[in-house]
């Protein structure tokens, strides 16, 4: 095997692997987030202004933009909070609105912490965390893969210029 397929196949795994590992960290922090809000946020209930359904790259999301009042009469407003395909389903069809008002759980006073759709929540939490560990572990064999390149690939192809 030439010895610049196995450079480049090292600095691939290698990028994929620390790009795989940051992606797992990303759905981490969102399903931690996800959690605390479930657990220490306040109720309301939150008007949906609009419902957009996205399809990327095969994997369809629906975001919602919600906005609510306070129990001090003061109003919030947040776009695109990520709901579950199944229940994004049953909020919209055909580009229309079924469901205009859903139940949240929002951290009071922090008006740029995303809220958590209740009914969805545990379900976009689960997902969340299989989301993780599915990136984490390709990210953890990609960067080994990677690293024994990186360590064993000179010595296996050897340099074909010290004939």
């Amino acid at each position: 095997m030439p010895r610049w397929i196995v450079d480049w196949m090292r600095w691939v795994l290698l990028a994929a692997g620390i790009a795989g590992l940051v992606a797992a960290g990303l759905a981490w922090q969102g399903a931690q987030h996800i959690g605390n809000v479930s657990k220490n946020g306040a109720d309301a209930v939150a008007r949906v202004e609009s419902a957009k359904r996205t399809h990327t790259k095969g994997l369809a999301t629906v975001v919602l933009n919600l906005s609510w009042k306070d129990d001090g009469g003061k109003l919030y407003k947040a776009r695109e909070v990520p709901v579950t395909r199944a229940f994004g389903d049953r909020i919209v069809k055909e580009k229309k609105l079924l469901i205009l008002a859903v139940p949240i759980r929002y951290i009071k006073g922090q008006a740029e912490a995303m809220p958590v759709v209740v009914p969805d929540a545990a379900r976009l939490e689960v997902g969340m965390l299989a989301r993780f560990h599915v990136l984490g572990s390709g990210g953890i064999v990609a960067l080994l893969c990677g690293l024994l390149l990186l360590v064993f690939g000179r010595r296996a192809v050897g340099d074909s210029s010290k004939k």
